[in-house]
This record gives structure tokens, C-alpha cells and sequence, in this order.
């Protein structure tokens, strides 16, 4: 795979008639049939452990995929549609098992990280397909786990993907999933819940816009408006893209500001409605919403997505950055 995964491999043929066949039969071909014997072998090693065999028999594997950068080859892989399935089951199965190892590995693979929001884009706008919301919800877990350790953002800044991740991101937010159809059994993932879905979405879009600017050019220092939230959170956005956010995903984060609220309006009624959710106050809508609300190009489009109620909500618990969006609001329409 490793000798094969450019098209100046050493395989190619001269002839420009046999690279056509080459290209479109015989490499994806090969390339199948090494995915299939790599995932059978590797089910083998990692299931070891489960078998009695020695532990360390299932982590001696790891110097080979490191030498070859297999989680890497299998993304690039991803983007061929005939090999897809097999090189992300391969990948999500690595990432399981040595997350430790590979995990913090993507944060300086800019093509794999690429190959993954690209397949969360492509995924969010495929309705109906089973395979594609398995994928996407896997996905959102993986860049769940960067951001939970701190990495997705900063990655994203370093290797210059943050409008890609932004548009990723927000495109899998929107997507209304129909969890009500059971996945394949032993899912570690475990996203049955749509709430837990966005929240996870928006966690990794908070880690995105938060992350540190790495320049030193004025003018790019310049194209920035540091956005205050809640808690003294401040994000990073340009007056475009807080537009644009606000313009597309501010009716859905308004609607979920006001069902937290009614969630924690009824917690002592029903306390295992709320189990999974965060304090009010410190829940990724929250921040993302009180940030756009310090936009002086966003809050138009936010009011009339909803926002003013959401805004007025969370205003009420005394939150600086909503009632000063408020207060604007006030200035320009005092009814």
C-alpha cells in the first residue's frame, strides 16, 4: 500500500493505454486486496488480548504501523469511493485501539486531517445513507477526543485548516440525524443522541475559533475581532465569518439555548433528562451564541434567527456579553 499510494509509483505502466486500465481497474483492485489482508491480519493482532495471548504480543505491531504510517495511508485512502469503507474501518480501528499513539499523530498530518473533514462534509450532505451517518458520528467522536485533549484547535491553526474545520464542522451541526434505527452491535461510539451529536460538533467549533493566532504579520493580526462570551471565554472570528456562522447556524444554537433552558427549568422533575448536559452557562451553544451576540455584524442575522429570546434568557442569569448584545439591540429597536 505504502509503494502504491502515488500515481509515479513504480508499478505504473509506460503505455498510456495500460495506465488507463492501470489506474481505473487493476490499482484499486490491488489496493482492495491489501486492505482486505491488512484488516484481517491486524483483527487477528488486536484481538490478542481478548483470546488469552499475551498483551504485548497485540502492542508489538506498533513500530510497523508507525514505520509505515498506515492510520495516514488508510485516510488518503478515504478518498477514493471503492475503497472507503474498508481504509475507515481500518482507521477507526487503530484509533481505537492505540488512540494514545495515533490520535496525537493526526495533529501533525494536515492531509489527514484534511481526508477527515472532508469525509464530514461529503457525510452531512449524503440523506438517508446509513453508511454515512456511521461515518460522520464516528468522525465527530475522533475530533471530540483532539479536542477533549486539548489538540484539535491548535492543530487546525498550525497547519492552516481552520476555514476548512469551520465549514466541516458547521455542516455536520446542521444535519438533523434520525437516531431511531439501531447501528452494528459493539458501536463504541455510543452518539444515539443528537444532543450529545451537536454537542460534540460545537465543542470541537469552540476549540477551533478559541485556538491561539500563530503570526506575526500585522495585517493578519489586524483581520481579527476577539469576541467576548461567557466566563471571559473570547473567540477568534473575522466580521465575515461571524456573519456567516450567525447567518446559518444561529437559529439552531438559539433552539438549543432555549431547550437547555427548559431542560434546567424541569431538572428537579426530571433529573435523568439532564444527566449528559453541561451547566447552562458553560454549554458550547452558550459560548458560541454570547460571542456572535458581541458581533457587530453578526447580531442582525442572529435576532432574526431567534437569538433575542436566547440571548434573553441567558441575560437573565446575568451573563455580561448577552445583556450588553441586548442593550445594542435596544439602541437600534427599542420595542
Amino acid at each position: 500500500l505504502h509503494i502504491l499510494m502515488g500515481k509515479d509509483d513504480i508499478c505504473r505502466p509506460r503505455n498510456s493505454t495500460s495506465q488507463i486500465y492501470y489506474f481505473e481497474v487493476s490499482l484499486p483492485l490491488v489496493r482492495k486486496c491489501l486492505l482486505e489482508g491488512l484488516q484481517s491480519n491486524l483483527a487477528k493482532q488486536l484481538d490478542a488480548p481478548s483470546n488469552g495471548d499475551d498483551e504485548e504480543e497485540c502492542t508489538s505491531i506498533l513500530p510497523l504501523l508507525r514505520r509505515f504510517a498506515v492510520p495516514g495511508i488508510c485516510l488518503a485512502l478515504c478518498r477514493d469511493p471503492q475503497l472507503q469503507g474498508k481504509a475507515f474501518q481500518i482507521f477507526e480501528g487503530l484509533v481505537g485501539a492505540f488512540s494514545d499513539e495515533f490520535l496525537p499523530l493526526l495533529t501533525d498530518d494536515k492531509g489527514a486531517l484534511i481526508a477527515l473533514f472532508d469525509m464530514m462534509s461529503a457525510s452531512s450532505k449524503t440523506e438517508g445513507s446509513s453508511s454515512g451517518k456511521q461515518m460522520r458520528r464516528r468522525i465527530t467522536q475522533i475530533l471530540g477526543d483532539l479536542t477533549e485533549r486539548g489538540l484539535l484547535g491548535p492543530a487546525v491553526e498550525k497547519l492552516k485548516l481552520r476555514d476548512q474545520a469551520i465549514a466541516s464542522l458547521s455542516d455536520s451541526f446542521l444535519v438533523d440525524e434520525d437516531f431511531e434505527e439501531e447501528d452494528e452491535e459493539g458501536d463504541e461510539y455510543h452518539l444515539y443522541d443528537p444532543k450529545a451529536f451537536s454537542m460534540l460538533c460545537l465543542d470541537s467549533l469552540v476549540s477551533v475559533l478559541s485556538a491561539p493566532l500563530i503570526t506575526s504579520s500585522r495585517k493578519e493580526k489586524e483581520k481579527w475581532t476577539y469576541l467576548k462570551s461567557v466566563r471571559d471565554t473570547t473567540l477568534r472570528m473575522s466580521p465575515a465569518e461571524a456573519k456567516k456562522l450567525s447567518s446559518t447556524i444561529g437559529k439552531k444554537l438559539s433552539n438549543m439555548v432555549l431547550e437547555h433552558f427548559m431542560e434546567h427549568t424541569n431538572e428537579d422533575e426530571h433529573p435523568q433528562d439532564v444527566s449528559h448536559q453541561k451547566a447552562a452557562d458553560d454549554a458550547p451553544e452558550v459560548v458560541i451564541l454570547c460571542a456572535l451576540a458581541s458581533s457587530v455584524e453578526a447580531l442582525p442575522d442572529l435576532c432574526s434567527n431567534g437569538g433575542l429570546e436566547a440571548l434573553s434568557i441567558v441575560a437573565a442569569d446575568g451573563e455580561i456579553s448577552a445583556i450588553t448584545a441586548l442593550h445594542e439591540v435596544c439602541k437600534e429597536d427599542s420595542s
